[in-house]
């Protein structure tokens, strides 16, 4: 069997940022990384040093999952 992967460019993991309770959904958009933290009920996005800032508070939600750009913003 080929390995699918072969071709892949070879790079390195880094940590951008911490501290949330968990991080998932990630979307590049605009130029950003945007991704959600679902039990602190946040959409985030960091800038280029790495610094988080929360773009949506849902507070009054039990769990925030997701992040869809669509046209003309997100969903």
């Amino acid at each position: 069997m080929t390995d699918p992967f072969a071709d892949a460019v070879d790079v390195e993991p880094r940590e951008l940022s911490r501290g949330y309770t968990w991080a998932e959904c990630p979307r590049w958009h605009d130029g950003t990384f945007w991704f959600s933290d679902m039990y602190t009920h946040r959409i985030l996005r960091l800038d280029a040093e790495g610094t988080p800032e929360t773009m949506v508070d849902l507070s009054t939600r039990t769990s925030v999952n997701g992040t869809e750009v669509i046209p003309g913003g997100f969903g």
